[in-house]
């Protein structure tokens, strides 16, 4: 039915498609959601066993509900090599409540995919509940100068070159040159990115969104290098969509012109009284490229995002943790995530003794206006001397944790 609801939608005149986009993607989202709520049955179950990444100890985890772009992603973050997948067979969990009876013995993790609907529930089992993805937006309601200020130093360097380059960028309603960047950029660019399982945005829905919003292209001696699309949710938010790079060429990312198409897109949206600028979607593993890199701009955590051009965001990993197996230990502590305890947070663990030059490199490394609190976890005995340190100088924005008072929180 969904597919059938686009179809009808790409063929409607221009005007009408700009006016009803905005309803029909909130129409869109409620019906994908609530067709995910009521939909109990849990299928595609998968059991992965191998090396972890930075340990080589054997780990296995069981995922559920995951297609195979998840297990792709998963497996590449947590796995030295492609591990051991088996498909469990003719296994239908019909309701999540009933998912501890279907998974093999010694499982060290399980992942479950769900709506957010079930967050409450996969809380009370024990499970870190974790968003599919987290937006990540910047403040430029200031002038100019104190919007750069809050730019990393290494940003703020290459702006300063930007400045004096040869980039330039032009904003454009053209729906030919739309066509150059979706065919030029966008396609080889996800492509050589992503890998030829890239799931890409076919051309009459990312022409909706260039239709309701604007095509920002960065030129190098006055030609188009890259492009970006600048999709207007409403007068005062602005959301930073598809982008491409001229044939896919990943030399000119080595040039900043990625930073330049961010830098330009700031100036033209402060340029047209736009308060907010939404850098898009990102993993919630904040050892994620996307977040740190996101996070240099000085961008803060959205808590909650329903842009409609992708409605999949209202969707969670549930994280069940069965024991601290040195595997286990070294996959936490390389991948600290984002989660969900009534409002966001950053869960982080560390195998060692926790010191205050420790927790403030933390500190400084994961934590973003937007997060509610930053968990920190060690194996090791926590201090009393360090608990009182940062419960003083943090503001309560930071918790230390044991590892007995995690396993007692996880129902371990």
């Amino acid at each position: 039915m969904e597919k059938n609801l686009f179809f009808l939608f790409y063929f409607l005149p221009k005007f009408f498609r700009r006016i009803l986009l905005p309803f029909f993607g909130t129409f869109l989202y409620f019906f994908k959601r609530l067709t995910l709520i009521f939909t109990k049955k849990c299928k595609d179950c998968y059991f992965a066993e191998g090396k972890e990444k930075y340990s080589s100890e054997i780990i296995k985890i069981f995922f559920v509900n995951f297609d195979k772009n998840s297990i792709d992603y998963f497996s590449n973050l947590i796995f030295y090599e492609k591990p051991n997948i088996t498909k469990i067979k003719n296994k239908t969990i019909n309701n999540c409540k009933n998912l501890f009876n279907f998974f093999p013995d010694n499982v060290d993790l399980l992942f479950i995919k769900q709506d957010r609907f079930h967050a409450r529930y996969l809380q009370k089992k024990g499970f870190f509940v974790i968003p599919r993805m987290i937006s990540m937006c910047l403040d430029i309601s200031d002038s100019l100068e104190n919007i750069y200020l809050s730019f990393n130093r290494t940003i703020r360097k290459k702006v300063n070159k930007i400045d004096k380059s040869i980039f330039s960028y032009e904003i454009s309603n053209d729906i030919s040159k739309f066509d150059l960047f979706y065919n030029k950029m966008y396609i080889p660019y996800a492509k050589f990115r992503y890998g030829e399982e890239v799931i890409l945005g076919k051309y009459n829905f990312v022409r909706s969104i260039f239709e309701n919003g604007k095509l920002l292209f960065v030129k190098a001696a006055e030609i188009p290098i890259l492009g970006i699309i600048l999709y207007n949710v409403n007068k005062n938010n602005v959301v930073l969509a598809y982008m491409g790079i001229l044939e896919g060429n990943f030399n000119y990312v080595e040039k900043d012109v990625s930073t330049a198409s961010t830098y330009f897109s700031i100036k033209w949206a402060k340029n047209n009284n736009v308060k907010n600028l939404n850098f898009g979607f990102c993993m919630s593993f904040l050892n994620n490229g996307v977040f740190q890199h996101n996070k240099m701009w000085g961008t803060c955590i959205e808590n909650y995002t329903n842009y409609f051009f992708n409605i999949n965001y209202d969707q969670v990993y549930g994280l069940k943790i069965f024991n601290f197996s040195k595997a286990v230990k070294t996959f936490l502590e390389n991948n600290p995530f984002v989660f969900y305890n009534k409002n966001l947070n950053a869960m982080i663990f560390f195998n060692g003794k926790l010191t205050y030059d420790i927790v403030h490199n933390f500190y400084k490394k994961y934590y973003v206006e937007g997060f509610s609190k930053l968990y920190i976890c060690s194996t090791d005995y926590v201090d009393k001397n360090v608990v009182n340190f940062v419960r003083i100088n943090y503001n309560d924005k930071i918790i230390l944790l044991n590892e007995d008072e995690i396993k007692e929180k996880l129902k371990l």
